[in-house]
């Protein structure tokens, strides 16, 4: 069995970038962003710690944040752009 080309992998990549792209379009129109994020959820999406977001939230790295109805922090999603 002969190896792939460089060629015909980045073709493979491509062809698979773009199915990524097709299956991200059709979950936005299932699951919309959420407006606000735990910070368990905040952390995955950031890929960082939970400990880390809740030192950060402590230390007052975001600057919107707020307590749902149950008293845990929230983290709006413009602060993911930080």
């Amino acid at each position: 069995m002969a190896q792939p080309t460089r060629e015909e992998l980045l073709e493979s990549i491509a062809s698979i970038e773009a199915e990524l792209e097709r299956f991200r379009g059709i979950v936005e129109k299932i699951v919309p962003e959420k407006e606000w994020y735990s910070t368990r959820e905040f952390a995955i999406k950031k890929g960082l710690k939970h400990k880390t977001i809740c030192n950060y939230v402590g230390r007052g790295k975001y600057d919107r944040t707020r307590k749902n109805p149950a008293g845990h922090t929230e983290i709006h999603k413009s602060e993911l752009e930080k």
